[in-house]
Formats: C-alpha cells, sequence, structure tokens
C-alpha cells in the first residue's frame, strides 16, 4: 500500500472516530530523540531505543513544547539565602504604604 494511501486512510478513519490528528514534521526527530532523551528514557528495567526518542520528539512537537530538555536549575547557594533573609528583615521594619489621598485606609 502506498504511503499517501495509508496516509488517507489513517486521516478517514480518525474523522469517522472523532479523533484529532496533528500532522508534525519529522525532520531531524531521530538525531535529536537521541541526542536530548535517549539517556533520560533509560532505566534499569527497561531500555529503550533511539525510535523510542524519536517518538518522544515528535509526541512534544506536536504539543507545541520544544524537544530539548529544560536546563538543570542553578546550584543552590548560600548568597542567595542571605540575600533573601536580609532582605524579608529589612521588609518588616517598613512602614505601611499609604493609600491614595490618604482617606481610606
Amino acid at each position: 500500500m502506498p504511503t499517501s494511501g495509508l496516509r488517507a486512510r489513517l486521516v478517514s478513519m480518525a474523522a469517522e472516530l472523532g479523533i484529532p490528528l496533528v500532522a508534525v514534521d519529522p525532520a531531524y526527530t531521530s538525531r535529536w530523540g537521541a541526542q536530548h532523551w535517549h539517556k533520560h528514557l533509560n532505566s534499569n528495567n527497561r531500555t529503550t531505543s533511539r525510535h523510542d526518542a524519536a517518538a518522544v520528539a515528535i509526541g512534544r512537537r506536536a504539543l507545541g513544547h520544544p524537544i530539548r530538555r529544560r536546563k538543570a536549575p542553578p546550584p543552590h547557594s548560600r548568597t542567595t539565602d542571605t540575600i533573601r533573609a536580609r532582605r524579608t528583615r529589612s521588609e518588616r521594619g517598613r512602614p505601611e504604604r499609604p493609600t491614595p489621598f490618604g482617606a481610606f485606609g
């Protein structure tokens, strides 16, 4: 069966059942899936192939998400905690903001 015939058949079957279809360009999904998702999909119980990672990339593209994974958050540092503690201490001593025109409040 030619690819166009299979595609037309799948579209008509989905339309009959009321299932929405999203057409996705599969360009570079094998490479990007292998690069960004293959390592993270493997576990001790299951090994995944490059094709599984490509399927994740295609699904993310269909949903409108970027294919690449998010970067790791910055490491936790004491300096931000110190700054945050100072900021909250100084905010406690501030007077309340006056209301507009000083009438209601």
